[in-house]
């Protein structure tokens, strides 16, 4: 079966005027090879006329519904005329016609197919030719290409003066949605605000839009995308004015373990509505759930909790007006403080040289576990043989409890465990950390190539090679090389089909977050649960140990070189980040050296717009499409 686009291409035009001057050849010679009476048998069973009929005059725009065009070939008797070539076309981009040029069989019939992948609404005409007794032959079909559909979703009815939030979703005719990038212009007939009024869509089909009523009374909100009109959407503007007073600004800090007024103020027309019952309803903590406004048009409740951490707070009016704030409470008093060290194990430094160095992390906590959020955290060398330094002396905790310095060694081995480090808050609180600079009498580098494998449908193999040398450069045979893998962050996002330019999928990128392991020991500790929607999975740490290496130790062969294979489930490629550290001991020396890296997708993964990535959540990032976490 072939396959045309819409028109003629030059090569087909050639073609068909070739054969119209064989067939006048024929018929000047009286058709050579006929026999006896020859010339009048081929006039009598030359092609005189072509008809042309369509299955179904409405072609689906989503291309699933293919309408079959059907070409009989006849000849002045009405007989039909078998073993004539029939060549069909469609006038309008974007339709395919499968089995573009055909020969009729014995009933003097031919058939095409024609699909449509445009998502506007069009008429289009099918044309089939063929060359007969006096020249070219040609007939069509006229088909109606069913175009694509809006529809918003959204409340029925909005506060006077506050942004509320609508979707638009643009179908096909098959009521599928047509994917991103298709551009969405939105109005109001009665004039209240629109924030944007042409919007894109996203991977999913749709786009959402904010609406700010300014005309009390019934609007009715339209979405123009492809040609298509949506049906109204009705709404009711009630005139209201509902929002928060307290807290004014998304993000405001609570602080745990206290009480903490939240106040709305209900107005309609500019006037303030008194007596009327709000409700209160918050993802965290404990928070009143109705007040009554007073005079001033206002409501105050008050929200407490005893967990740190992101939180929602929505208040709702009789007649379903909502506003929302997100506040986040955080912990004040540091009442524990562990320090740690990554790796543990450095190589020192050659003078002026700030190559070999070590995370230094300090995590400060209260009496219940909650991370201390702006506490300042000192950090100093008890101890330091090297000769190294701190970078920086102190720094703030974020919302994890979290404050990092580095540790950059010396040019002096400390021996083990030698050198000391201390971390402290205020004076009261304090823990240490040792760290040892060794002299690497060799050298340890890790790389991999531009290449990942793929042994099965669900999962990646990235190779690494590890090469261990002395200084002169001669490899080190039979040293013994320790992978690990340490979760370092996540990104959420989507791939989109439409901003790949070449036809592909490109991800599109939301937020890179740092891993919820903020004590990086593996385990879910109270606070470390990002609990903001659309980042993360509830209850898990992300990214967690998503994927492995193997083997759990090599051993150098004669190259000094031994390798592993860092393997994990194809949907988390291109959305978490890792580091592969090796750890390497070689004559009672021990060395070190890593590479972090995000994990990688194979690219034929992604070349075809009409495959899914790789993944469960796919398009979406595994992670989710939100934008507020602590930043990677």
């Amino acid at each position: 079966m072939t396959t045309t686009t819409a028109g003629h291409s030059p090569r087909s035009i050639a073609a068909w005027l070739t054969a119209l001057l064989m067939f006048l050849t024929l018929a000047a010679c009286g058709g050579s090879g006929a026999g006896a009476g020859g010339g009048g048998d081929l006039l009598d069973t030359a092609p005189s006329r072509i008809v042309v009929s369509a299955d179904n005059d409405e072609l689906d725009s989503s291309g699933k519904t293919p309408v079959t065009i059907t070409a009989t070939v006849k000849d002045a008797g009405n007989r039909a005329v078998a073993n004539q070539m029939v060549d069909f076309s469609a006038d309008y981009d974007g339709v395919t016609v499968q089995g573009g040029t055909q020969r009729t069989d014995a009933s003097g019939v031919a058939r095409a197919t024609v699909v449509a992948d445009v998502p506007t609404a069009h008429t289009l005409r099918v044309t089939a030719r063929s060359f007969g007794q006096g020249g070219l032959l040609s007939d069509s079909a006229e088909l109606s290409i069913v175009g694509s559909k809006l529809a918003i979703s959204g409340p029925s009815a909005i506060a006077f003066d506050t942004p509320t939030q609508f979707t638009v979703s643009v179908l096909n005719g098959a009521n599928d949605r047509v994917g991103a990038g298709v551009a969405v212009t939105l109005s109001s007939l009665a004039g209240n605000e629109i924030a944007n009024t042409t919007v894109q869509t996203n991977v999913d089909g749709q786009a959402t839009f904010l609406v700010t009523g300014k005309v009390a009374g019934p609007d009715r909100l339209v979405a123009s995308a492809l040609g298509v009109d949506s049906s109204p959407q009705q709404i009711v503007v009630s005139g209201k004015q509902f929002e928060f007073v307290t807290p004014e600004l998304d993000g405001s800090e609570f602080n745990v373990n206290q009480p903490h007024s939240v106040t709305v103020r209900l107005r309609e027309n500019g006037a303030n509505l008194a007596g009327r019952s709000i409700s209160f309803h918050s993802t965290r903590g404990t928070i009143d759930a109705t007040a009554v406004t007073d005079s001033n048009g206002e409501a105050t409740v008050e929200i407490q909790s005893s967990q740190a951490g992101f939180a929602t707070i929505q208040a709702s009016e009789p007649d379903s007006t909502t506003a929302r704030r997100t506040i986040e409470f955080v912990a004040r008093t540091p009442a524990k403080l562990s320090l740690q060290a990554n790796p543990s194990v450095i190589g020192v430094n050659a003078a002026g040289s700030r190559t070999n160095s070590s995370q230094v992390f300090a995590i400060v906590l209260d009496a219940d576990d909650n991370p201390v959020k702006g506490a300042t955290v000192s950090f100093k060398a008890v101890d330091d043989p090297s000769g190294g330094e701190i970078d920086p002396p102190s720094a703030t905790t974020d919302s994890s409890g979290r404050a990092t310095a580095s540790f950059i060694a010396g040019p002096n081995p400390s021996g083990p465990g030698r050198v000391v480090i201390e971390a402290s808050v205020g004076g009261a609180l304090s823990d240490q950390t040792t760290l040892t600079a060794a002299r690497q009498a060799f050298s340890v580098v890790i790389e991999t190539g531009n290449t990942i494998e793929a042994p099965n449908a669900t999962t990646y193999r990235m190779p690494w090679n590890a090469r261990v040398t002395d200084t002169s450069g001669a490899p080190i045979v039979g040293a013994e090389i320790v992978p690990l893998l340490e979760p370092l962050g996540f990104r959420t996002g989507y791939w989109d089909p439409a901003a790949g330019g070449s036809g592909g999928w490109s991800q599109v990128i939301a937020a890179s977050c740092a891993s919820e392991d903020a004590n990086r020991n593996g385990s879910l500790d109270p606070g470390e649960d990002i609990n903001v929607p659309d980042v993360g999975r509830p209850n898990v740490l992300d990214p967690g140990s998503v994927a492995s290496v193997t083997p759990g130790v090599g051993v150098t062969d004669e190259l000094g070189e031994t390798n592993f294979l860092v393997s994990y489930a194809k949907g988390y490629g291109g959305w978490t980040r890792v580091a592969l550290w090796v750890t390497v001991k070689s004559n009672g020396t021990e060395g070190t050296a890593s590479s972090s890296f995000w994990l990688p997708v194979l690219a034929s993964d992604v070349q075809n717009v009409d495959i899914k990535p790789p993944g469960s959540t796919a398009p979406d990032s595994p992670f989710g499409t939100g934008t507020s976490c602590p930043p990677l």
